[in-house]
């Protein structure tokens, strides 16, 4: 079955697509358009490659008690394509079986396989997904850092970045609107509301020009990107993920000024996976590793509590402006939008009169319950127990 573009919301599936250029009458909207085909077995080799990538093969393996398939993966909602392209039951019953009939095994240089299989009657070791297979030349860089300089380590992170150089470009175009917040206003005034009644209503005036826009290096303290003393631009992509990243309490005055850049600018993706060059086999997905690795140290929340928690991401991103990019865009944990860093503000400016403020209202946390020492572990194996 055709699916247009349209429908495709995965970023990798969408540039196939536009890559492949066939032109067909859409399954869903029955307009004529560039569309992919289910069957197609490219479409197929990515759909595996993206769902080796985030997830673990006990996630969608029945057999070892996954809830999902990997089909069911696909058709997940708002995740590959658009809800829209499996409301028809017939049709997603078309679909699913496309899904499910695809090959699952593959040699290592053939292609990308589903399942570890069976080696002499014996299950193989799970499959693990790209993210989770971490390599640990990068995750043992933090303990590097806490009992060494980071010069000491600026060869060795250029040099696992560069080789993704081109492969994970993200264009900003000067027209592209970026969001900044900083909590607080440059002034208020209060009048009265009118009518019968002496309440007064406030007035105020948001942070403008300078005020809102990136630190001057002298008083710069240390972010995600930027060690203290150094001044990045940090903006989002949307108003809301701009106001999350303030982390601003009930009936804060938030100031918010749009951006938007002198000239487009090269950043370096960490945001989503790029995988329309690595898709073809596991020899080539397993290349990501190194990058997944750097992509989820970057994009996960550190609490201020921790000590040092921005020593490796200040070197990446040192790593990333050497190599010659202007920014870095990555995931926001707070917001739904995205975050951007421009190592050099003054290749951005506030659009001219576009400051105004909100007030925050409520503020809301999603959490989960961990387990705990003494009640939850009576099966667990501890790492510190077992290195000894």
């Amino acid at each position: 079955m055709k699916i247009c573009i349209e429908h495709i919301l995965e970023a990798n599936v969408l540039e196939l697509a536009v890559s492949k250029n066939e032109m067909a009458e859409c399954c869903t909207c029955n307009n004529t358009n560039i569309c992919i085909d289910s069957e197609c077995p490219d479409l197929h080799n990515m759909l595996r490659a993206i769902i080796r990538y985030f997830y673990d093969e006990w996630r969608y393996n029945r057999h070892l008690g996954g809830d999902d398939t990997h089909s069911s993966i696909i058709q997940e909602s708002n995740f590959i394509f658009k809800d829209e392209v499996f409301l028809n039951k017939e049709r997603a019953a078309d679909l699913d079986g496309d899904f499910w009939s695809m090959e699952p095994y593959f040699d290592d240089d053939i292609g990308v396989s589903l399942f570890a299989g069976y080696s002499d009657g014996m299950q193989n070791m799970p499959l693990e997904s790209i993210i989770n297979d971490e390599d640990r030349n990068i995750t043992s860089l933090q303990n590097k850092l806490e009992i060494s300089n980071y010069y000491e380590h600026e060869d060795f992170i250029k040099n696992s970045i560069s080789k993704y150089v081109g492969e994970f470009d993200y264009i900003l175009k000067e027209d592209d609107e970026l969001y900044r917040a900083r909590v607080g206003y440059a002034n208020s005034r209060a009048a009265f509301s009118g009518g019968f009644t002496r309440v007064e209503v406030k007035y105020y005036s948001p942070f403008c020009g300078d005020k809102i826009s990136a630190v001057p290096p002298l008083i710069a303290n240390e972010g995600r990107a930027n060690r203290t003393g150094v001044s990045f631009l940090y903006c989002a992509t949307d108003e809301y993920t701009a106001i999350s990243e303030v982390r601003p309490h009930p009936s804060d005055i938030v100031s918010i000024a749009k951006f938007t850049t002198k000239s487009n600018l090269k950043l370096f993706d960490l945001s989503y996976p790029h995988l329309i060059n690595y898709y073809h086999c596991e020899t080539s997905l397993k290349k990501l590793r190194t990058y997944a690795t750097i992509a989820k140290i970057f994009n996960v929340a550190t609490p201020p509590s921790q000590k040092g928690r921005y020593l490796v991401t200040q070197l990446i991103a040192n790593a990333i402006r050497q190599l010659g990019y202007d920014g870095i865009i990555f995931s926001s944990t707070v917001g739904t939008g995205k975050n951007i860093v421009i190592f050099t503000p003054e290749k951005a400016s506030v659009i001219e009169g576009s400051e105004y403020v909100v007030n925050i209202s409520s503020v809301s946390y999603k959490y989960k319950e961990e387990r705990v020492i003494g009640k939850d572990d009576a099966h667990a194996i501890y790492t510190d127990e077992f290195a000894t």
